[in-house]
């Protein structure tokens, strides 16, 4: 298909995820002569942190805030106020409908740019109506409070490892840059005084570190939900292509006059342009493809006597799955 889906917009955040076993350590009964003092190594609490091949943290499903939670010993009862709060969380990201795809695409722009800045400033007018997901309380804070006592410790323990590896590492990641660049440039020796100021410099970047932690972390919780409502919005609209056996000419048009609706309507349409779609995507198909979307539109809706353009005009083709939102085309860029 030529046109581009709103997943394209988030390039960002791979899903591989991993979780390290337990395990214990300590040493034998009976050390050598020559052995130090008995040392026992405690057994390791669990854990997300997981290196890769590359030796590199390897990445996770969520944020480490919300993957924590998986590894405490919780009851239904206690873990049920956490699942509300990460459901209500992703209802607030996917509430929206059409309407939230202009900022969608500014915020494309905005990654383009690579200015942080401007991204910054488009998740903040993003989550304006996102009160719940843009709570400015870290979220980490808010499930730790809602936890019971007993499993408080252990969570705090579980997310702070994980950040102090991601610190650590791109701390690294850091200063090897900055070696590379002066690389080659003689200079004086270090004294004791630059070198503190080194240490107070990592510091503060740690600070600048974590902002773009949560700023990379906000766009992913944007990504994952929209990547997966896609998904299954292009799998209807397959299913349904195969259905009244299109043409590449006809997806083609369909394309283009779903863009039209979204875009025309500047991404808020009414009652009245989805009747028009509707006309314009029957004008589309042929008589016989006509007749197999009507029975597709009655399979997908079993309601009594439901009409699709009495009962559902707005969301005829939604029901269809051909949400504008899959096929709004990415802005040329001049």
């Amino acid at each position: 298909m030529r046109a581009a889906t709103i997943a394209t917009i988030f390039g960002l955040i791979g899903s591989a995820a991993g979780i390290t076993a337990t395990a214990a350590a300590s040493l034998g009964d009976e050390p050598g002569l020559l052995a130090g003092p008995k040392v026992l190594v405690p057994d390791r609490r669990v854990s997300l942190v997981k290196i890769g091949p590359d030796g590199m943290l390897a990445s996770l499903e969520d944020r480490e805030e919300i993957v924590a939670v998986d590894l405490l010993r919780l009851s239904a009862a206690e873990r049920d106020p956490i699942d509300r709060l990460i459901r209500l969380r992703v209802a607030e990201v996917m509430s929206g409908g059409l309407g939230k795809i202009p900022i969608l695409l500014e915020l494309q722009e905005a990654i383009a740019s690579g200015e942080d800045a401007k991204v910054d400033d488009v998740l903040q007018r993003f989550g304006a109506t996102r009160p719940t997901w843009a709570n400015p309380t870290p979220l980490d804070e808010i499930i730790e409070t809602a936890l019971p006592e007993h499993a408080r410790g252990d969570y705090r323990t579980i997310v702070d490892e994980y950040r102090a590896v991601w610190l650590d590492q791109h701390r690294g990641m850091n200063r090897e840059l900055n070696l590379d660049r002066g690389r080659g440039l003689p200079g004086p020796a270090r004294s004791p005084d630059a070198m503190s100021a080194d240490l107070d410099a990592d510091a503060a970047s740690d600070t600048a570190l974590l902002v773009k932690l949560e700023r990379d972390k906000k766009l992913a919780d944007i990504r994952r939900p929209t990547d997966a409502s896609l998904a299954q919005a292009r799998e209807r609209f397959e299913k349904i292509g195969r259905r009244l056996e299109l043409t590449p000419e006809q997806e083609g048009r369909i394309q283009t006059l779903i863009q039209e609706y979204a875009t025309g309507t500047n991404f808020k349409p009414k009652p009245r342009d989805g009747l028009k779609l509707l006309s314009d995507l029957f004008g589309v198909l042929t008589w016989k493809q006509r007749a197999a979307m009507v029975r597709y539109l009655r399979e997908e809706n079993p309601k009594p006597r439901w009409r699709p353009l009495r009962d559902s005009p707005q969301g005829t083709l939604m029901a269809a799955g051909l949400p504008a939102m899959l096929i709004v085309a990415r802005r040329r860029r001049k």
